[in-house]
């Protein structure tokens, strides 16, 4: 057989191997996965938890997100069958420690096209949860925004689709992916073909890469125009560019792809490709839940810091609450005392809209019953109490 796919004993890619037998980065790797992947998960848990607690509701993004941890599960499960059965060893050592050999090469490369194909449904469900979130904080009227989420949800959509069934039939027949391999000594290499490694693997990467930039710096020219005190706008880009680590990691999955040269030892050469496939969506979905913690930055800062008012954050996506009359962020009540008893209830309130409430059955302190919004607006409450609503700017305005 052809000493790219098992090198013959004596050959000089065998020789170079056995020099290193003894090398293992299976440890490192390991970890790697292990950690990233635990923190998807916590950052996933309390990225529910604070939805439900704080807006009473999941919504579309939540489930993407879910879908895209369910999805890096399996890479996990994967890659670390991938690990047991040698991956992270020189092919060699892998072969000869092997008591049915090649059952190990056949393990190994069976989880490596496994991984390959799950990143890219990953990717796409971690792009579009973001994306709607964008759509969902910063309730914005620029055209321009709104034509740039929609033209980065088709792109991450069609991406996604197209880069599943390439990596599906990167090879043909499909089982040639990792038949190829397992061809041992004496015996005739499968026939098949697969598609050149830069085509199906550097170009998907490259090109999610680039939709991750533009994802990535979306928000800054809204962030850039909010009239709130420099402390806060550095605050807020560190949030939203925590992406800046999912680019990192494509980036450095790109790299790893173009040196994998070495192609008689693959077990050696491609775990770092597969470390880093999972990795990347990891840290994906970390950098994704990270923006909608902030009601629980809030209460932790609340309970540690103390503060002389409450916020209540409204249930972004609300369907009692129409888009266009959403006020961004929070509504804040200034000065309440914990003890007392407030009845309210409020809907349809617009940002910037002057309105006067009482306690039923007296009048006005000042103006008249026709400064009250509307009866179907529903504010309701049972003493009077000064309200002021806060943009996701800082921007404060009475009511």
């Amino acid at each position: 057989m052809s000493g790219h796919i098992t090198p013959r004993p004596g050959s000089p890619d065998y020789n170079a191997q056995l020099v290193v037998y003894h090398r293992d980065i299976r440890p490192q790797q390991f970890a790697g996965i292990l950690i990233c992947s635990v923190a998807a998960t916590i950052a996933v848990a309390l990225r529910l938890y604070s939805q439900w607690v704080y807006r009473k509701q999941w919504a579309l993004h939540d489930f993407l997100i879910v879908v895209a941890l369910v999805i890096v599960f399996a890479q996990v499960v994967a890659s670390i069958l991938s690990l047991v059965h040698g991956a992270g060893l020189h092919q060699v050592r892998v072969l000869l420690e092997d008591r049915k050999p090649p059952h190990s090469l056949l393990w190994i490369y069976t989880n490596y096209w496994i991984v390959s194909v799950l990143w890219a449904p990953a990717i796409m469900c971690i792009k579009l949860s973001i994306l709607i979130v964008y759509q969902k904080i910063f309730l914005v009227h620029q055209r321009w925004f709104k034509i740039a989420l929609w033209i980065n949800g088709v792109y991450a959509s069609g991406l996604g689709i197209a880069a599943t069934f390439i990596f599906i039939f990167q090879c043909w027949p499909v089982d040639y992916y990792w038949t190829r391999f397992v061809a041992y000594y004496g015996d005739s290499p499968p026939k098949g073909t697969c598609l050149p490694q830069l085509a199906h693997l550097v170009t998907p990467q490259i090109l999610s890469t680039v939709s991750d930039i533009v994802i990535l710096l979306l928000p800054v020219p809204i962030i850039m125009g909010l009239r709130v005190q420099t402390s806060r706008k550095i605050a807020l880009f560190f949030v939203f560019l925590l992406g800046a680590f999912t680019v990192g990691c494509g980036i450095a999955r790109i790299s790893v792809i173009f040196h994998v040269s070495n192609v008689a030892d693959v077990t050696w050469n491609n775990i770092n490709t597969v470390t880093f496939t999972v990795v990347e969506c990891s840290v994906g979905i970390f950098c994704a839940c990270m923006p909608l913690l902030a009601p629980l930055y809030t209460a932790v800062l609340r309970r540690y810091l103390g503060s002389h008012y409450s916020e209540t954050p409204i249930a972004t996506g609300s369907n009692q609450i129409p888009e266009a009359q959403k006020s961004n962020g929070f509504i804040r009540q200034k000065k309440l005392d914990p003890a007392e008893s407030i009845d309210l209830e409020f809907q349809h309130l617009v940002s910037g809209t002057k309105t006067q409430a009482w306690s039923r059955g007296t009048e006005p302190e000042s103006g008249s019953r026709s400064q009250l919004q509307p009866v179907d607006n529903k504010i309701r409450i049972d003493r009077k109490v000064e309200w002021s609503s806060t943009d996701i700017s800082g921007n404060a305005s009475k009511i």
